[in-house]
């Protein structure tokens, strides 16, 4: 994902600034798919599950 991460920077921009319960900077966007994938990663190391809830 991080090679590839400034490719959503315009998307972001058009789709998602300002919405509630968005991040409000692309940055910040940035830094929760990062910790996102410290997530899913760990849990793959492990052999576990996701369930994502609104």
């Amino acid at each position: 994902m991080a090679p590839r991460l400034e490719e959503l920077r315009k998307p972001f921009a058009a789709e998602c600034r300002g919405w509630a319960g968005r991040p409000d900077t692309f940055e910040d966007f940035a830094v929760l798919l990062r910790e996102w994938a410290v997530v899913v990663k760990d849990t793959t190391q492990r052999g576990w599950g996701l369930v994502g809830l609104p």
